[in-house]
């Protein structure tokens, strides 16, 4: 425990907050150098807010007021966002690829009868598919792969 003449001859660091002799310069725990900061005598004098001197509480609503034309752009603006496009036809946009997807649906189920054709019992097959449902299968198979073929060479 330090004398209390010696408690009067120490200082706080600014940095590490450690008990500092009042003549050294630096301190000797985090190296921080120990100068007093100069005194503003305005105070917050490294503040930069100014104020205006004859501000009344009409000059500050004048601050925020919006002309017409300023609120007329933002609206036709925000109308230009707001407009709906043609519905009509981005709905049925989907439509053009249907000649591709009927393809592939035709050829799957064509190849789908055909391993059941290849492959299957008088039971069925292994997941048992009746065998007798197999014409069904081809049919519907060749039909889509036709008319996806048709339409898609068009």
């Amino acid at each position: 425990m330090p004398f209390a003449k010696e408690a009067e001859m120490q200082r706080t660091c600014w940095k590490c907050e450690g008990s500092v002799s009042m003549h050294m310069p630096q301190c000797p725990y985090c190296s921080a150098f120990l100068q007093d900061p100069p005194v503003a005598s305005g105070g917050f004098s490294s503040c930069h807010i100014s104020f205006p001197e004859g501000s009344t509480k009409g000059e500050s609503e004048d601050l925020f007021a919006v002309s017409s034309e300023d609120w007329e752009a933002v609206l036709s603006d925000q109308n230009t966002f707001q407009k709906p496009t043609e519905q009509s036809e981005a709905d049925w946009n989907w439509l053009q690829h249907w000649p591709l997807v009927a393809l592939f649906l035709g050829a799957g189920f064509l190849a789908f009868a055909l391993i059941i054709l290849l492959f299957a019992t008088d039971a069925g097959l292994t997941l048992t598919w009746p065998k007798n449902r197999a014409y069904i299968y081809g049919i519907v198979g060749a039909v889509f792969a036709y008319r996806g073929y048709l339409k898609l060479s068009e």
